[in-house]
């Protein structure tokens, strides 16, 4: 008989993964998943309290037969960089059974986006990477920076990823040459491809003024108008 609170894959799978409503839940601060090169949670192990996207630059790409999940769900992915992924719940797994069995190359925990934002399917993050670009750096993003950039809204980190383009000396080269007004112009141009309108120049005009130009970008993202034109 399996340890009291241990989940088999076979009989308790529809119990523990969570359903996508599920996805926007917080994590406790605590969160851990750890491997095991053995069923019964025996044998090698390695714990992880942050994604990888690549288990076999840790050793253990393929390689496990049961984990233990602590503290917050977590993405198994059987591809490299978080692809074909299933969302699993606190608890015990024997993968024997499973899609995962021998077939595991990235993981994650699940996040909550920071402010209780939405979450972003990745077509979504990369959409969001590319506008952010055409809107702070005047310019398209080169393939190696997109990935990053998708990479980090994704995770929730979109509030990151405006604050680094930000401090970047591109963008204070643009915001230099700028008066206030070209500013913002460009920014809504950028993020939703139109002139900017009389109300939203009232709006974030005296923010852009102030330099206060993560509010604005982040206040813009999160419109209905912007969210109406995300990949679905």
């Amino acid at each position: 008989m399996a340890p009291k609170g241990r989940t088999r894959a076979r009989s308790g799978l529809g119990r523990t993964f969570l359903v996508a409503g599920l996805a926007g839940s917080a994590l406790a601060a605590s969160t851990e998943l750890t491997l095991y090169s053995r069923s019964g949670l025996r044998g090698e192990h390695r714990s992880f309290t942050s994604g990888e996207r690549d288990l076999d630059r840790s050793g253990w790409g393929d390689r496990a037969a049961s984990l233990r999940i602590e503290g917050g769900a977590w993405e198994l992915c059987r591809d490299t960089d978080y692809r074909e992924c299933t969302v699993f719940a606190p608890g015990e797994y024997e993968l024997h059974d499973t899609r995962f069995e021998k077939r595991l190359l990235s993981i994650r925990p699940l996040k909550k986006p920071e402010g209780g934002a939405d979450t972003y399917t990745r077509p979504q993050a990369r959409y969001v990477a590319q506008r952010l670009y055409r809107a702070l750096l005047a310019r398209s993003v080169d393939e190696d920076s997109v990935r990053a950039a998708v990479d980090e809204i994704e995770e929730g980190r979109l509030r990151a990823q405006v604050d680094s383009m930000l401090r970047s000396p591109e963008f204070r080269r643009t915001a230099a040459e700028l008066s206030p007004e070209a500013l913002l112009a460009q920014i809504y141009d950028g993020l939703l491809g139109r002139p900017i309108d009389a109300g939203g120049t009232r709006t974030y005009l005296p923010k852009v003024q102030r330099r206060e130009y993560t509010a604005v970008v982040l206040a813009i993202v999160d419109s209905r108008e912007f969210r109406s034109r995300l990949p679905r």
